[in-house]
């Protein structure tokens, strides 16, 4: 008996050390399992977000390369836009006589905000007028017989008799001839000026402010009253007087109206700056003295065709630096006609579509890698570089494009305020739950999605109701 119940304890307390053991295994047995459910889920997460980056970087580089195909196709058509309208403007300025057109640099006209010059053997001839700064061809005087001021020159210089010498110009100021009328003038007010009479003086130049014809100093009356009334004044102590005079004379020189040398232009701008101090008005603009100097490379081009004795002639000029000048030549030996484009019109001769926002966005850079024309763009963007060496330029055509990806990859979306221009920007996915799905609650139409450059904008019903909902837009989308 003692027998059986110590086998049968003995039974009892291995079942009791059994269960026990096994129920000190268990808590290990979870963490094994919990953390082995962790880890596959870690696994999966890191392959599918790994997949999910090679999927978007994959599709970044199709979107990439279609663009850049684009670019690059942009290019060609604006690279083979530009020399069709070259030879346009070759074949326009073969067709052009001795004269020009009427209205030919109007806009709607080939030389829409150009500049043409006539060069011929009497001279050069502009258009628009006023175009230029000064001539490399010295201005012919009016003719007249310089015998008649001989007896006042001789009164006034030799004999020092000024009441004779004005009393001798006085009587020429009445001469029938313009010409002799105009030289009197100045030579009397110089003689006035002489004697003290300043005020005199002063009227008498105010006669020749709007006389353009040119006197024997190769320079227009209108110029050398003007510049006279200046040094008049100063020497009159009248400074402030003075300084305004040679004010509106440098904007009158400035201006173009008339015709005279560079070397003229070059002395009579700086004395008539000094005279006028800090009054003085800017420079000439950069265009405009670039035109001159164009014009100028263009005379000595016209001398050496005639001399050369060839038939006709078609070439290109052009120049870089702050203001680039192109310029196209066609010569026969009658006369040579030369179209120049700077600035805003070299810009539409390069990209008649520059002003529409979704034309090709094209640039021209010169050979030192200067910008000529359109902008400089920054950041991550793609372009397409073509040379100008088939028109005869060492320039550089480049269009340009921006790396927009209107996917999950980075695109964005926008609310945009048209009158504060505040554009916050909202994940693609967000704004076409949050306002193309749902009905809208701030008075504004549902959100129209613009697969343009990948961009969504949301359009209220009226400017003034555009504040408001836009801030609550805002505020809901940042809530959910």
């Amino acid at each position: 008996m003692t027998t059986w119940f110590g086998m049968k304890n003995g039974r009892r307390a291995r079942i009791v050390s059994t269960s026990m053991a096994r129920q000190a295994r268990h808590p290990q047995n979870v963490r094994v399992i919990v953390a082995t459910c962790m880890g596959l889920v870690v696994l999966i997460s890191v392959t599918l977000g790994w997949l999910g980056w090679r999927l978007l970087m994959q599709e970044e580089a199709l979107q990439t390369q279609q663009a850049k195909s684009g670019i690059e196709q942009s290019a060609d058509a604006a690279l083979a836009a530009f020399l069709r309208r070259v030879a346009e403007t070759e074949a326009w300025l073969n067709r052009i006589g001795q004269a020009l057109p009427d209205a030919a640099t109007a806009a709607g006209q080939p030389a829409a905000g150009a500049i043409l010059v006539v060069f011929s053997q009497s001279g050069i001839e502009v258009q628009p007028s006023g175009s230029l700064l000064y001539s490399p061809v010295p201005p012919l005087p009016d003719s007249f017989d310089p015998a008649l001021f001989a007896p006042a020159a001789r009164l006034e210089f030799q004999a020092s008799d000024l009441n004779t010498a004005r009393a001798a110009l006085g009587t020429l100021t009445e001469n029938k001839d313009p010409a002799v009328r105009a030289e009197a003038l100045l030579r009397l007010a110089r003689v006035q000026a002489k004697r003290g009479e300043r005020k005199e003086a002063l009227a008498t130049y105010s006669k020749l402010t709007n006389e353009n014809r040119v006197s024997l100093a190769d320079a227009s009356y209108a110029l050398l009253s003007r510049f006279a009334r200046c040094e008049l004044l100063l020497s009159s102590n009248q400074q402030a007087l003075a300084s305004g005079e040679a004010a509106a004379l440098i904007e009158a020189l400035d201006s173009g109206t008339w015709r005279i040398s560079k070397e003229s232009y070059a002395w009579y701008d700086s004395r008539a700056r000094k005279i006028a101090g800090p009054d003085a008005p800017a420079h000439a603009p950069a265009v405009k003295l670039a035109f001159a100097a164009t014009v100028e490379t263009a005379w000595d081009a016209w001398q050496l065709f005639q001399r050369s004795g060839s038939r006709s002639l078609t070439t290109h000029l052009h120049s870089s630096g702050e203001a680039p000048v192109l310029t196209f030549l066609n010569a026969n030996p009658e006369r040579m006609i030369s179209i120049m484009y700077s600035g805003d019109a070299l810009g539409m001769l390069l990209n008649p579509q520059a002003r529409d926002a979704s034309a090709p966005r094209v640039s021209l850079s010169d050979e030192h890698g200067q910008l000529i024309f359109g902008m400089e763009e920054g950041g991550s963007r793609l372009r397409a570089s073509r040379s100008l060496a088939a028109a005869g330029l060492p320039w550089q055509l480049c269009g340009r494009g921006e790396r927009r990806f209107p996917s999950v990859s980075g695109g964005a979306a926008e609310l945009s305020d048209p009158r504060s221009g505040h554009r916050p920007r909202y994940r693609l996915a967000r704004l076409l739950r949050d306002g193309a799905r749902r009905p809208s609650r701030s008075g504004c139409r549902p959100a129209t999605v613009r697969l343009r450059v990948g961009r969504v904008a949301r359009i209220p019903k009226s400017a003034d109701d555009a504040p408001s909902a836009h801030r609550t837009a805002v505020r809901r989308a940042d809530s959910r």
